[in-house]
Parts: C-alpha cells; sequence; structure tokens
C-alpha cells in the first residue's frame, strides 16, 4: 500500500537536503578510510609479516630496489601503497 504524504515544498527540500548530507557523510569516512590504509607505514617486521617472509628477504628486496623503503634516523618504514605496488603478477 503505498502512502501519500503532503507537506510543504521547503521541508521537503529540507528532508532531501538532509539524507543527501547523511550519504555524503558516510561515503567522506569510506573514501578516508580507503585512503588512510593506502598511506599506512609498516615497520621492518609488519611488512615482513605482510609479505609472508623473512627480514633478511625484505632486505634483499629492499636492496635490489624492488620495494622502496623510508627511514627516520636508524629506523626502517615501508608503505603499503609501495609494497602493493611492488607486488607483480607471474605468468
Amino acid at each position: 500500500m503505498n502512502d501519500i504524504i503532503i507537506t510543504h515544498p521547503n521541508n521537503l527540500k529540507e528532508m532531501i537536503r538532509e539524507v543527501i548530507n547523511e550519504e555524503a557523510y558516510k561515503f567522506t569516512n569510506w573514501l578516508n578510510s580507503r585512503l588512510v590504509d593506502e598511506e599506512k607505514t609498516l615497520t621492518r617486521q609488519q611488512a615482513a609479516d605482510y609479505l609472508n617472509m623473512s627480514l633478511s628477504t625484505l632486505h634483499r628486496h629492499t636492496k635490489q630496489g624492488d620495494i622502496q623503503a623510508y627511514g627516520i634516523g636508524s629506523r626502517v618504514y615501508y608503505k603499503l601503497n609501495d609494497i602493493k605496488s611492488a607486488m607483480r603478477a607471474i605468468n
């Protein structure tokens, strides 16, 4: 059964505006969470665990230039996006 609602055009505009704002807020949160995941920084151990390899193998790939590493002081970090980019399909 369809209900008929009678309302003033200004009220309808306000209801539409509220729904659009809610959906835009949800989309913005979703997009921000995706960007944060892609820009996430991993420690050497976290990167090795993510790739399921030893620290020495990760070090070798870093030295060969396969995976980009970043440093702050004596600490070494990897960006999740760089790790995903370094992975390539094998035929």
